[in-house]
């Protein structure tokens, strides 16, 4: 089967919220298990698979001590919900739709500071 995806996927545990245009008064937290510019797999104690786009709120950590985390706001699409006996939680398949103002190229930029080092010397160490 051929690699479908466009965009390297990292290896970022980061928080994120989840609000469903269905449940707006719903916040549901949980964590990415990996993350590229285009969608991420984001895990959470809850089966959010929906139909409906929502929102997804991804806290960046900083990439030094002295930083201060960044909070980007994204429109999202599910692509799938599981149950993962690997990890005793629900593995749900994100796709970025659209990007809240400087959000995207933001995290263009944190990717590449968080990961692009590590590549580097994984590549040519």
């Amino acid at each position: 089967m051929k690699e479908q995806r466009q965009h390297i996927r990292h290896p970022a545990r980061w928080q994120c919220m989840i609000v469903l245009d269905c449940q707006p008064g719903t916040v549901y937290h949980g964590r990415t298990h990996d993350l590229s510019e285009a969608g991420a797999a984001v895990l959470t104690d809850h089966n959010l698979s929906t139909t409906s786009p929502f929102t997804m709120m991804l806290s960046v950590p900083p990439t030094h001590n002295q930083g201060k985390p960044i909070v980007l706001e994204i429109r999202c699409h599910m692509a799938y919900s599981v149950h993962s006996h690997k990890h005793c939680c629900f593995r749900h398949g994100v796709q970025f739709t659209s990007f809240k103002g400087m959000a995207k190229s933001q995290l263009q930029r944190v990717l590449i500071e968080h990961f692009l080092p590590n590549q580097q010397e994984q590549h040519f160490g």
